[in-house]
Parts: C-alpha cells; structure tokens; sequence
C-alpha cells in the first residue's frame, strides 16, 4: 500500500513516500524530486514535523475566533500529542479535519436535543465535550468555566486534557464521504445516528491510546474495559494491524486476516469482535453477564495459536516467554477490576482467569521452563 504526501515550507516542497510501512523522503529540484540527503534528512526529522505542527496549530486556531488564549494554550499541546500518536503513513485525514474543524463553548441545559445536560448522566458524569458527525468539536462551556479557568482543580483540568484528546482521535481517524464519515474501525450515517458500526471497538481503541499520554484516565471511564480489551487484541494482531484498520482501512478486515493466520476459521474472528462489541454495551448497566469471560477465552485460544507459530518460526523461549508474560498482564481479572472501582461479581466466571491461562499455556504448547505468572493489576 503507498501513501504519497505532499509539504511546503519556505517555498521548498517535500514529499513523504510510504510504501508498505517503508517511508522515504524527496524534495522537489527543477520539477524534479530527487532523494534528500542524510544531513538534510536528519533536519527534516528532527525539525519539519514539528514545524509544521505549529504550523497547523495555529492555522486551526486562527480560524476558530471563539477560543480565548487560556483555551489556546490549552488545546495546542493537545493537538501536537493527537498528531505525535498517528503513524506518519495515516495523518493525511486528521491534517484535513483540521483545517475545517469547528470548535463551539456549548452551555449546559435539560433540554431534549442539549448535548451537555445540566444534570449529570447516569453512569457518565457531566459529559465534558464531544465530537460530531459534522467536523465539530463541542466543549462543555459549563465545565470549562467552573473547572479550568480557574485552574485550581488539578483532576479536572486532567480529565479535560484526556477528553479533548479522545475526541479530537475520533476526528483524526475520520474520513468523510459525502452523506457518510468513515471512523475508527466502521461506517456511520450523518444523517441517521443509529447506524453506528463497532463503535465498542472504536471507542476501545481511541481510549487506549488516550491512555499513553493520559494513563490515569483509562481508570476513570465507562471505556476502561473495552480498552483493556482492545491492549489484549494488540498483543495477539500487533499495533500496525489495529492502527491500518482505525486510521486508513475503516473495517476489521485486516483485523480478521490476521486472526485468520492464526486460526483460520472467520467465524471465530468475527465472534471474537462481536463479543468485544457486547461487553461495550455492558459497561453502561449494572446486569451480570459472561461475555468478557467468553472474550478473553477465545483470545487465549488465538494467543496460543500464535505462540504455536512463534515456535515454529524459530522464536527463542525467551522472547516467547516475554510474549507470554505481556499478554497475561493483559487479562482481565478480578484484582483488576476491583482497582478500576468495577464489581467483578457483574462479569461471571473470571474468578480463575490468570491461573486458567497459564495452565492452559503450559499444557498445549512445546514450550518448555517456567510460565510467567503474575497477580499484578498493572496492564500497561
């Protein structure tokens, strides 16, 4: 797959060549491009990038006059860290979000079609701000003015440091079309808000990588789950996978090819999302139910099946036992839980789960020593 991306700075054009990952560097001499050289290329990568944030930083703020200077400095080092996160070969649609991109201060208030309620929602809070089907980003006026201009409130100026990040990763994982936007890992309508694919999924994968630059809050939402799932996924399909599929391909087919090099049945993939998708919807009712159990079942069945295929590539028992020790620190248990404030008593049948995975690692696999076991909440 080549992605080709073209920059101007001082009259001197540049372009960004990906090819299969593989990215290379030209500039453009008497209509013609040729390579960058090593010192140039060494400037280009440690000056250009952040250049052109700035750049585009201001270009943004520039165009939204309703932000006042403490909003300002605010949302820039925001914006540089939503940028910092994307691979290089996918930011073309957050760069193109952004020169359209709306911000509005929208008040509190209980009306039916109000986005922020003056009441705080069940299970949520006070929603903090939120971004639209239409390239908006709209901001709790509410919140912002009793908490950060102030800025004597330390955990709320923190959670509206990480919920601007989080929706400002949905516009840089969007892509328009006409009557249609493309984001995360499905399709939505504009025009008809309840045909809304794997958002679980989506909203998973946004908040873990939130969680980088934020790493307190993956505790403080209802995403917690979905997100720690989504950190399990990674360790089986690789980072790479899930970042194509959220960022450029907008489905989980790369997501199912690759779960289908490890055992090739596409049913038992597309379960395997479906169920993530389930546990999602759970994370906003308090009714027991056993799909994270069923989740983390099969993907103890899928990581077995890739450490099966490490051995027979050649792995080394270290790096494998390595591989083993991250993905058990991935599981869901109850200690987890319980430090996420979640009742573990709501997710049947995950009472045993580390023990269960390493005996059914040590039982159905050639690899031999000491299985890395691990009580430890600790997840990233």
């Amino acid at each position: 797959m080549t992605y080709k991306t073209k920059y101007t700075i001082d009259d001197i054009t540049y372009y960004e060549t990906s090819i299969n990952g593989k990215v290379s560097y030209t500039k453009l001499v008497d209509n013609k491009e040729v390579p960058v050289s090593k010192e140039e290329l060494t400037y280009f990568k440690n000056n250009f990038k952040s250049y052109l944030s700035f750049f585009i930083a201001d270009y943004y703020l520039s165009k939204n006059s309703d932000i006042g200077l403490l909003e300002k400095r605010l949302i820039r080092p925001i914006l540089l860290k939503v940028e910092e996160i994307i691979p290089i070969s996918y930011r073309k649609d957050f760069y193109k979000n952004l020169k359209t991109l709306k911000v509005i201060f929208e008040e509190e208030s209980n009306k039916p079609d109000a986005h922020f309620k003056a009441k705080e929602v069940k299970n949520r809070g006070h929603v903090v701000a939120l971004y639209d089907s239409h390239n908006t980003l709209l901001i709790n006026k509410n919140y912002f003015k009793k908490f950060i201009s102030q800025n004597d409130n330390q955990t709320a100026v923190d959670t509206f440091k990480s919920t601007i990040f989080h929706e400002l990763q949905h516009m840089a994982s969007t892509k328009y079309d006409f009557a249609n936007r493309a984001m995360g890992f499905g399709f939505y309508s504009i025009y008809d808000a309840g045909k809304v694919k794997y958002i679980g999924l989506t909203e998973g994968y946004t908040q873990l990588l939130t969680s980088i630059f934020y790493p307190n809050e993956i505790t403080e939402t209802n995403y917690s789950i979905p997100s720690l799932l989504m950190y399990q996924l990674m360790q089986i399909v690789g980072k790479d996978v899930l970042d194509s599929a959220f960022y450029d391909e907008h489905s989980l087919t790369g997501i199912i090819n690759r779960l289908y090099e490890y055992i090739p049945d596409y049913s038992l993939a597309k379960n395997l999302l479906n169920t993530i998708e389930k546990v999602y919807y759970t994370c906003f009712n308090d009714k027991k139910n056993n799909y994270l159990h069923e989740v983390q079942i099969i993907m103890k069945h899928y990581f077995k099946a890739k450490i099966d295929k490490s051995l027979t590539e050649g792995m080394s028992e270290d790096k494998v036992n390595y591989k083993i020790e991250k993905f058990q620190k991935s599981l869901i248990t109850e200690e987890k839980l319980r430090f996420l404030n979640i009742n573990p008593k709501k997710y049947l049948n995950i009472e045993h789960t580390l023990e269960d995975f390493t005996e059914y690692i040590s039982n159905n696999t050639s690899i031999k020593g000491n299985i890395f076991l691990t009580t430890s909440y600790n997840t990233l």
